[in-house]
């Protein structure tokens, strides 16, 4: 088990920190059990670590991620992605 906080300037995922001005985007792939994905400026592909699944469908932790995603103009696309190991 992990944990993901979303503060005001940084996403925490895994004991990893992203700040928001290096999100490019944000995917969300399936719906019964989405996982979401975050995808970095400096990558071409989604790497593993920055993956993850809300449990349960938990939709009040996506939509948490939404708006932090639209107070910083990220885009969030709900699309299969390629993750890189």
């Amino acid at each position: 088990m992990f944990s993901i906080e979303i503060k005001s300037e940084v996403l925490k995922i895994k004991n990893t920190e992203i700040e928001a001005g290096k999100v490019k985007k944000i995917f969300i792939k399936g719906y019964f059990k989405p996982v979401i994905a975050v995808k970095p400026k400096a990558n071409l592909l989604v790497p593993y670590k920055y993956c993850f699944c809300f449990s349960d469908k938990e939709d009040q932790g996506i939509k948490d991620l939404k708006e932090w995603a639209e107070q910083h103009q990220i885009e969030v696309l709900h699309k299969r992605f390629t993750r890189w190991l």
